[in-house]
């Protein structure tokens, strides 16, 4: 039974195992497979796991946010498939699937399969190393972001120099960068959380295959929902 595979994804270029054989397609690329009535099909994305920063952001209002700190993370997946008894080569579109989270700024990316002829019995999704990502994340979180760089020396200068005025002038700087930040931090180990991901990757599969292969138009409503879209589009270079 021949099946063509279409690398109509944003990945570069994938790697695909077949019946335990290994495809290299870039974007666009086809390549015709023979595969009996039940197979299984694996999709490396091929792409790095990184941190985002707005620099844009950071020129044009003088300071560093939180906000403008962004996580991008790919997971590579697996599918057992069965395709229809019919004699015509059937063809499997390898799609982008993308799910995303507001409110602690990440992005997650993996493979969805799009084909009339062909049915997705399971999908696994399957982790990739995001430890380096989280360390770099923490640092630039807890060291930069927060304003500690800035917060300790003029603590230090306070209660060294008795400036007990400047322990109340640090207050706003506290509440505005330090706060937020650390905040961010522990929703960290959630955000990277392989359970999450995985969770979040599989509800976004199903409202793909609730609307004909792709997301569920979205609108933000609410004046913070329309200014969370606006930044998240900023951080990703979404348009």
């Amino acid at each position: 039974m021949l099946v063509n595979l279409v690398n109509n994804s944003g990945f570069k270029k994938i790697r695909v195992w077949c019946d335990g054989k290994e495809y290299f397609l870039g974007q666009r690329e086809l390549v015709t497979v023979d595969v009996n009535r039940k197979f299984k099909l694996k999709v490396f994305t091929q792409e790095k796991n990184h941190m985002t920063f707005d620099f844009m952001f950071f020129l044009i209002d003088g300071f560093l946010d939180e906000e403008q700190l962004g996580n991008v993370v790919h997971y590579d997946a697996e599918f057992e498939l069965e395709a229809d008894d019919t004699e015509f080569i059937k063809t499997i579109s390898i799609d982008w699937l993308e799910a995303r989270d507001d409110r602690s700024f990440f992005v997650y990316y993996s493979a969805y399969l799009n084909s009339q002829n062909v049915r997705v019995l399971k999908t696994q999704y399957i982790p990739t190393d995001t430890k380096k990502q989280k360390r770099k994340s923490m640092i630039f979180l807890t060291c930069i972001s927060s304003a500690m760089w800035l917060v300790i020396p003029l603590l230090f200068v306070a209660v060294l120099g008795g400036f007990y005025w400047l322990l109340l002038a640090l207050i706003p700087l506290v509440l505005l960068w330090t706060i937020p930040s650390f905040k961010k931090v522990a929703k960290l180990k959630t955000g990277f959380s392989s359970d999450t991901i995985i969770n979040t990757l599989k509800d976004k599969e199903n409202e793909y295959n609730m609307n004909n292969g792709g997301p569920a138009p979205y609108e933000p409503s609410g004046f913070v929902e329309k200014a969370v879209d606006k930044v998240i589009r900023k951080i990703f270079k979404r348009k």
